[in-house]
């Protein structure tokens, strides 16, 4: 038998999961793996790999940056295993921002250029209908980044990249915004008023929906995509395996690898609601025609209840915030945190809630107190 060598990486086979495996490295010294079945479906893999390569870093300036952008997504991003869905629309809604550039050449766009762009996303200048944040002017900056880095390595490249002369917008940081005790107490106090005034006789139990939204930390998509199949009440866990995207009107993979995990039913109201209305198969929370109930129900409803109970600042995510504050308030322990969030790493984690702990110096008197 005739061995097969390979110039972009190497096959080898794993134990672990009895397939075959492609690794490799890409131009930015990232290594990068992928399983097949078939060995020389691996290879064949890899031999792909080299092809799109040699034929996607030839840029250069000939491209305009919308073609550069074309074949950054139909090329170098679906080299990526790791490459999923959720995060390709988002990247190419941060892409399509870049439309008052994309018919000029690479090599003729200045740093002026790009600054210009950053300034007229910001106030909201034509050909903009809106200001944007620092956080998107970022993901566009990253999306240059990007285009530019193919188009200056490799056959024709550019010998000159502008964003060079081009200060990466900065994001502030900020503290995630939370409900206090009392804030919580008012503002279930405030729905259930308005569920009996407004929605008496509704199949939806909004105290209910709001008390598992805070007591498990879940994003709004994975909330209303919760099945009675993925509860577990002899465990009193719940599985976490999709969400629903509000404006594709579908369900789609979770945000994160890290998204997908167990969470425990920690609140013995939400438990035994579960154990009364359990059924066999279907949406937990769901509208009459069965689809996952919509953000435009709950937000109004969530907003109407907070300027009732008084709280000037909150919208749907302030919820999970909440949920996670209390956690970390309670226990110190960012890990739990971390993974009742589905968060990718524990920086995000402690970026957001670290402020939590720092209020609480009760451990560092104790220790270190003098007379």
């Amino acid at each position: 038998m005739t061995r097969r060598r390979n110039k972009t990486g190497s096959v080898k086979w794993d134990n672990i999961v009895n397939k075959y495996r492609a690794i490799w490295i890409d131009e930015t010294n990232k290594r990068h793996s992928k399983c097949f079945a078939e060995k020389s479906a691996a290879h064949d893999f890899l031999d792909q790999l080299n092809l799109d390569k040699k034929s996607g870093f030839t840029s250069g300036g000939s491209l305009t940056l919308g073609q550069a952008i074309v074949q950054l997504f139909s090329i170098e991003k679906q080299i990526s295993p790791h490459y999923r869905k959720p995060t390709r629309d988002r990247e190419v809604q941060s892409a399509k921002l870049l439309a008052p550039l994309s018919d000029k050449k690479l090599d003729k766009i200045t740093s002026d250029d790009i600054m210009s762009l950053y300034n007229a996303m910001r106030k909201g200048d034509k050909p903009y209908k809106q200001a944007y944040a620092d956080s998107s002017v970022k993901k566009v900056h990253l999306i240059l980044s990007q285009v530019y880095a193919r188009a200056t390595r490799g056959k024709n490249r550019l010998s000159y990249n502008p964003l060079d002369d081009v200060k990466p917008p900065c994001v502030p940081h900020t503290e995630a915004p939370y409900l206090k005790n009392g804030e919580v107490e008012a503002l279930f106090k405030a729905i259930d008023t308005i569920a009996h005034k407004k929605h008496n006789g509704s199949q939806h139990d909004y105290h209910m929906l709001i008390n598992l939204f805070i007591n498990s930390c879940l994003r709004f998509g994975e909330l209303v995509a919760i099945k009675w199949e993925n509860i577990n009440l002899e465990k009193r866990s719940i599985y976490i395996c999709e969400s629903w995207n509000k404006n594709l009107r579908q369900f789609t993979e979770l945000k994160t690898k890290n998204s997908k995990r167990y969470i425990p039913i920690l609140s013995d109201e939400i438990y035994n609601w579960l154990v009364e209305h359990q059924q066999e198969s279907g949406l937990v929370f769901k509208t009459r025609n069965g689809y996952p109930i919509a953000y435009n129900c709950i937000y109004p409803l969530l907003k109407q209840a907070m300027q009732m109970a008084g709280i000037e600042k909150g919208a749907i995510h302030t919820l999970r915030h909440t949920g996670l504050s209390r956690m970390v308030a309670k226990s110190g322990r960012m890990e739990d945190a971390q993974r009742m969030a589905g968060h990718a790493d524990m920086s995000t984690t402690a970026r957001y809630y670290h402020h939590i702990l720092e209020e609480d110096v009760s451990d560092l008197l104790e220790r270190y107190r003098t007379t």
